[in-house]
């Protein structure tokens, strides 16, 4: 059985830090191997919560307290250094749950096909967005990841991510620090992406794998097309890619429609807006599908931004 480590950041969360661990602990008969935990310096009971996990379950659980606070991505940067010796790992944050079968459906995959463990390779199922008051969202990456080996730019245009996922050790040791001296946009962005930058496979589990319970996350304050995380973060974020870590003419494309909006919410302009257009079309057509939903939530935003000035 091929052990698997469940790393978990978490900060000020001791309302639901427990339904997070209680749900990896779920898979232990299946090739949970240990839960790493990094608590972010929490000003509340959460590493309170933990240890009481840790005396618990010693032989699973290893539980780190930072000194100071560090933020996400500093955070995120230093438990990837603890993240211990594994087969496949699981990346959660504090807002996550994994669905119970998630590691037996994969233990079980594993067992009829070879997969080698030194190439950066992902297991990848669904997962469902928990929404208070409405109805709950199931992201599928079926058709995303058998119709297109291009991980990196499946992620800059947010069609996967790191939920739901088992990666193997070739990926995880290729992990960089996120950079955190430009803001959230882009030290989010700078750790993320790698869980996809690297890839050379992803195989695709048809179980439901996690739920992400929106609404109660630090992401639920960066909304705001004003922010800076909207606006200068996101030129420094869009900006990262374009100077070099890009080189598909499709994914660059896609890049500068991105900084273009960017910059479009600190100065709405309508011949701004069809340039944005234009880039947008180029990064996204033939290779990707274009839905009429992903084009609405792309340009709502914009539009309302125009309309508002």
């Amino acid at each position: 059985m091929f052990r698997i480590n469940v790393l978990i950041v978490t900060y000020k969360q001791e309302d639901i830090i427990g339904r997070n661990i209680e749900s990896v602990l779920q898979q232990k008969e299946y090739g949970l191997n240990k839960i790493v935990i990094c608590d972010d310096c929490s000003p509340d009971n959460n590493w309170d919560v933990i240890q009481s996990y840790v005396e618990k379950y010693p032989e699973y659980i290893v539980a780190y307290r930072n000194d100071s606070n560090l933020g996400i991505y500093g955070n995120s940067n230093k438990l990837m250094t603890l993240r211990g010796s594994a087969d496949f790992y699981c990346w959660l944050e504090g807002d996550d749950a994994l669905c119970d079968g998630f590691f037996k459906a994969a233990q079980e995959y594993l067992e009829k096909h070879k997969i080698e463990l030194s190439e950066p390779v992902a297991l990848m199922s669904d997962f469902i967005i928990k929404y208070d008051n409405k109805r709950d969202f199931i992201d599928s990456r079926n058709s995303i990841v058998n119709r297109n080996r291009n991980y990196f730019g499946l992620y800059l245009r947010g069609l996967v991510s790191w939920r739901a996922c088992l990666f193997t050790k070739a990926v995880m040791s290729r992990f960089q620090p996120a950079v955190l001296n430009q803001g959230l946009s882009l030290a989010e962005s700078s750790f993320d992406n790698q869980f996809f930058r690297y890839l050379k496979e992803a195989i695709y589990l048809p179980v439901n794998g996690s739920v992400y319970y929106a609404g109660i996350g630090v992401s639920v304050a960066l909304n705001d097309v004003k922010s800076e995380y909207k606006t200068t973060e996101g030129i420094a974020q869009w900006s990262y890619y374009i100077n070099g870590l890009v080189n598909k003419k499709q994914d660059i494309c896609w890049c500068k429609a991105n900084r273009l909006k960017s910059e479009f919410y600190i100065k709405p302009r309508l011949s701004a807006l069809f340039k944005i257009l234009f880039f947008y079309f180029r990064g996204m057509m033939f290779t990707y599908k274009l839905t009429p939903t992903h084009f609405k939530t792309f340009f709502a935003p914009l539009i309302k931004s125009l309309l508002d000035k």
